[in-house]
């Protein structure tokens, strides 16, 4: 789960097999479009501290999504992991 910098209300939560995104505080919720069909399950997201409709998504076993449109639709990254269980962004 993590709440939007740049817009406090958003918050997006994901399950291990499903995203959502609340715009009041998590009174209501919206199901966000699969990123793929995959056996791996989502284990961490985060969004981007100046722009809060860039979002990224990690899988336990190395599948990396992003989206630039709050979840609308995803793009994966074209590089394996062998494991993710943490990431973090470096600023330039």
């Amino acid at each position: 789960m993590t709440i939007a910098a740049t817009q406090p209300k958003r918050i997006y939560a994901s399950t291990a097999r499903e995203m959502s995104v609340g715009d009041d505080l998590g009174e209501s919720w919206e199901i966000l479009p699969l990123l793929a069909q995959t056996n791996a399950p989502m284990w961490g997201l985060a969004t981007h501290p100046a722009d809060a409709n860039r979002i990224v998504v990690f899988r336990l076993f190395g599948g990396v999504y992003t989206s630039k449109d709050a979840g609308e639709s995803w793009r994966k990254i074209a590089c394996e992991f062998g494991e993710l269980t943490a990431a973090a962004r470096v600023p330039n």
